[in-house]
């Protein structure tokens, strides 16, 4: 198992680049006509971003390839939006040791929640109440012990006390998933939940359907929770996520090329061909594919990979999101009494009032089968939808919260989706495939972490192959 790695490390490894100006890779693509790089990094995303640092701190020339015309993946501030509102990732949490010694490095502020702690109201059976009217309410099919829980507090309940694997690792372990890779569905009808609790236990998930999503991915994110319980408070960057990215992006020395879609990778003993739109072609002794399977899948790979890891880039799911930044104008909670936020088993799953340091807003978040409308529909037609159904469901809000701006990761044209999880089996039939390197390519990316998730996971697996093309020149 490897650990952070530090900037002492790497240097110590700067050695290994005599062997790379030795080695045949370089004069094979000397042969070739030259070379663009000593490592392509395909993606500028978090993982891209880290990985194209290590390497050059290793001492590689590095050039970085990009489809969008920003950097930051699916980190992304909305700077000129009200309240500054984060579409991807925005949380820094206790145990992600490599994003907090980036922030340090460059000199970032760090801050913790602002405001007060997210209150729901409830909006089931198309009735909108306080959470305390619940257990009582005619919406509440609920049987038994269930029925005076909150909806939103059913999952954890029903999950066993604390998680059943072994370790952060131990979820890639055969022994694992043969007992665990399983529909996660299945496991609620065995604790007990019945049709109403399952429907509102589907709720939030990334997965259109709960019998997509394994037991064993739940657990997984179980036992990262536990581990980082204990370890202190999440944290956000002052000014938003995105300024890591711009930190990190700056400290790069080689090329990065933004607008540059990649079409086909190619992989032979001389070294890397990167085929871009418009038919560029980049080479280098290696590459570092820090792309989305969602991407991965929509290019070409010669020569083709190998049957598990070609059936796990197509096949492993992304979830669907959309986030709907909404301006409040006056607290229309004063006006109902009502606590600010919303859960929902209707069209508009979580409705959560933000405060950053730029000021208030209303975070309308739309995953799973709430989001078959959003992938399907233009912006400004899921915006008047989203204003409506909640001026319906709550009429304080008119007037007092107005629409604002939109981020539909399903419908991004180079992401597709959010973040990567697992269905039943997925587990037992690919392991860590999508991770394996094939030829000169070596891949990154959260869906390729082993250890973390969310923003430390992507930095964990550029860490890794980062290693990995150390290790193949030393």
């Amino acid at each position: 198992m490897r650990t952070a790695m530090n900037r002492r490390q790497l240097l110590r490894m700067l050695g290994a680049t005599a062997a790379l100006s030795a080695g045949g890779g370089l004069a094979g693509c000397a042969a070739r006509g030259g070379k663009d790089a000593d490592v392509i990094v395909l993606g500028a995303g978090i993982s891209g971003l880290y990985s194209a640092m290590l390497l050059e701190e290793a001492g590689f020339r590095v050039l970085v390839v990009e489809a969008d015309r920003r950097t930051g993946g699916r980190i992304f501030t909305l700077d000129t939006v009200d309240g500054r509102p984060e579409a991807g990732g925005f949380e820094v949490g206790p145990m992600y040791a490599r994003v907090l010694a980036q922030v340090e490095r460059f000199g970032l502020g760090l801050h913790g929640w602002l405001g007060e702690s997210i209150r729901y109201a409830l909006h089931v059976g198309d009735r909108l109440m306080p959470a305390s009217a619940w257990s009582a309410a005619q919406e509440n099919r609920l049987a038994g012990e269930f029925r005076a829980r909150p909806p939103f507090t059913l999952a954890s309940a029903l999950l066993p006390e604390s998680s059943p694997l072994p370790g952060l690792e131990s979820w890639l372990e055969p022994e694992v998933a043969s007992r665990w890779d399983r529909p996660y569905g299945d496991y609620l009808r065995e604790q007990g939940a019945d049709e109403a609790a399952l429907a509102l236990l589907s709720v939030g998930l990334a997965a259109d359907e709960i019998d997509q999503m394994s037991l064993l991915w739940i657990l997984r994110q179980q036992k990262v929770r536990e581990f980082s319980r204990d370890a202190g408070r999440l944290q956000f960057i002052d000014g938003g996520m995105s300024r890591l990215v711009d930190a990190m992006q700056g400290s790069l020395h080689g090329d990065l090329e933004l607008g540059c879609p990649v079409e086909a990778i190619g992989s032979d003993a001389q070294g890397v061909e990167v085929r871009c739109g418009g038919g560029r072609r980049l080479r280098a002794d290696f590459a570092v594919s820090s792309l989305p399977l969602t991407a991965l899948r929509r290019i070409a790979v010669h020569p083709g990979l190998p049957e598990r890891q070609r059936a796990a880039v197509e096949n492993i799911p992304y979830g669907h999101g959309t986030s709907v930044f909404l301006p409040v104008r006056e607290p229309y909670w004063e006006e109902d009494g009502l606590p600010p936020s919303i859960w929902s088993d209707g069209m508009l799953p979580r409705v959560m009032k933000w405060q950053s340091q730029a000021g208030e807003y209303l975070w309308v978040y739309l995953s799973g089968i709430a989001n078959d409308f959003c992938r399907n529909n233009p912006d400004d037609v899921v915006l008047e939808k989203v204003m409506a159904e909640l001026y319906r469901i709550r009429p304080s809000m008119q007037g007092r919260v107005e629409p604002g701006a939109i981020m539909c990761w399903s419908k991004h044209p180079w992401l597709h989706g959010t973040f990567a999880y697992r269905g039943p089996g997925d587990v037992r039939r690919y392991g860590a495939a999508a991770s394996t390197p094939h030829g000169r390519v070596h891949f990154a990316g959260e869906h390729t972490s082993v250890l973390s998730m969310g923003l430390e996971g992507a930095m964990e697996s550029a860490e890794r192959a980062a290693f990995e093309v150390l290790e193949r020149v030393s």
